[in-house]
């Protein structure tokens, strides 16, 4: 925050950051270092989805503030200090692309109420008891008698929660269930059917997507799958989306 501030204050050209590793369009670890490439260049709204997806590039409060500034971040890595890293900034992406696959373990917690078509103040109501036991939410989806919201939490503070929720709905099912979400996040992806591709890889690959939401503002699509299949759904997901159907994709064990 102060290194932020500074560079607002003094109306930097841009912002440095040194990190111990490239910002890259998925974890080497994961998909392979000879398959993985350098982001090099992306925006503050791919910067705020990696960030809710907890892979902080920079904290979400100082990007605001070099992004209401107008001063530019790069992140490079300290171990190539010749490399220009990637530039983050407001600059609209040249084409649609995607531009990462990540991902993060959360819990799905779900509240299921016949009497709740129609009804408002539900959603408030859970809202209200995930605000007060300090609980992140990451995305959440809902129909005519369920809301789901995908939380970022220990499942010893998720059973005060459904505590706290049966005892406001008496008459509701709640329940939760360990889940990954892994995204595919762009400054544009319109035009790219990445709901789509990425269901079929993923089936593909033989995994199953329990989920998947697109907004309309297209800058990230998220899968959900159970845990176990973390890593062969982001190299799925890698290759249709990113590498091209020539990286060899694991099958779920």
């Amino acid at each position: 925050m102060t290194f932020s501030r500074l560079a607002a204050l003094t109306g930097a050209q841009e912002a440095i950051i040194h990190k111990e590793f490239h910002l890259s369009f998925a974890d080497p670890k994961i998909v392979g270092a000879g398959a993985v490439r350098k982001l090099g260049r992306t925006n503050y709204d791919v910067a705020d989805q990696l960030s809710n997806l907890g892979m902080e590039a920079i904290h979400p409060k100082a990007a605001r503030t070099l992004r209401q500034s107008g001063v530019p971040l790069r992140v490079t890595n300290a171990f190539q200090p010749a490399d220009p890293g990637t530039l983050i900034d407001d600059c609209p992406a040249e084409s649609p692309q995607v531009e990462i696959i990540t991902g993060l373990d959360l819990f799905a917690l779900e509240l299921f109420e016949q009497d709740m078509v129609g009804v408002k103040g539900y959603d408030a109501c859970i809202i209200d008891t995930l605000t007060r036991h300090n609980v992140r939410i990451v995305s959440k989806v809902s129909n005519a008698n369920t809301i789901t919201h995908y939380v970022d939490a220990s499942m010893k503070v998720l059973r005060r929660v459904e505590k706290d929720l049966a005892a406001a709905y008496p008459s509701a099912q709640v329940t939760s269930r360990a889940i990954f979400m892994v995204a595919a996040v762009g400054r544009d992806m319109g035009g790219l059917s990445v709901l789509h591709r990425g269901l079929t890889a993923l089936s593909g690959s033989g995994l199953e997507a329990i989920g998947a939401t697109q907004r309309p503002r297209q800058v990230d699509v998220q899968f959900i799958v159970n845990r176990n299949i973390r890593q062969a759904a982001i190299c799925a997901l890698h290759a249709a989306l990113v590498a091209g159907d020539s990286v060899r994709v694991p099958q779920a064990a």
